[in-house]
């Protein structure tokens, strides 16, 4: 059934009033998304990466149940010396890059993911970069394209790593993919703007 908007029956113009506030009311929600995701895709903001990190790990395994060993002490330590890393306003692209190198760890685990997927990290260059390591046992092989830097993943779609790629390109990251026999090790190296200082006064996004 179509309805005249511009019809004189005011008995129908009552009727599809409600209906005309609630696509106009949808039409400003959507500008006003569209406005605040582009101001977030060209805007940046400074977080603390190890308060971060040790958020995002519980998380993970509040949410998947997987088991990712790490040193909770060293995270917990290098997070009061506030190691602060630049990322756009729209953090879910630094979650999306995490995200995608776990999922792939622990599909690709020998163990299921339950005890063979290991985080080291370290600080790099005179507190002037964060190395992350991410190692699990894997059965299958890999081989980097150096051109591309995509990796050829016999058991992948290439899709996650693709995403990767991209997303470290747009935030100034660096990655590798090493294998040594069946251990792989994707390493992540992450730019920091600030060295860590218990003093140090950031107005930033704390997760």
């Amino acid at each position: 059934m179509l309805i005249n908007l511009e019809t004189d029956n005011s008995s129908i113009k009552r009727m599809i009033e409600p209906y005309i506030r609630i696509i106009h009311n949808q039409v400003d929600n959507c500008n006003h998304i569209t406005r605040t995701f582009l101001y977030n895709e060209n805007s940046y903001q400074n977080i603390n990466l190890f308060l971060y990190l040790k958020s995002y790990l519980y998380d993970y395994y509040n949410s998947y149940n997987y088991s990712i060993q790490f040193d909770r002490e060293k995270i917990k330590e290098y997070a009061k010396r506030e190691f602060i890393i630049r990322v756009p306003r729209n953090i879910i692209y630094f979650k999306i890059i995490l995200d995608n190198i776990f999922k792939n760890a622990i599909f690709h685990s020998k163990t299921d993911g339950k005890k063979g997927v290991i985080l080291d990290f370290d600080i790099l260059d005179g507190n002037k970069t964060c190395r992350l390591e991410i190692t699990n046992t894997a059965d299958m092989n890999i081989r980097s394209d150096s051109s591309s830097r995509l990796l050829k993943i016999s058991q992948s779609h290439y899709v996650g790593m693709e995403l990767i790629s991209k997303l470290c390109s747009k935030m100034e990251f660096k990655w590798n993919l090493v294998q040594n026999s069946d251990i792989i090790t994707f390493e992540l190296e992450i730019p920091l703007v600030i060295d860590g200082n218990l003093e140090s006064s950031i107005d930033g996004f704390y997760v």
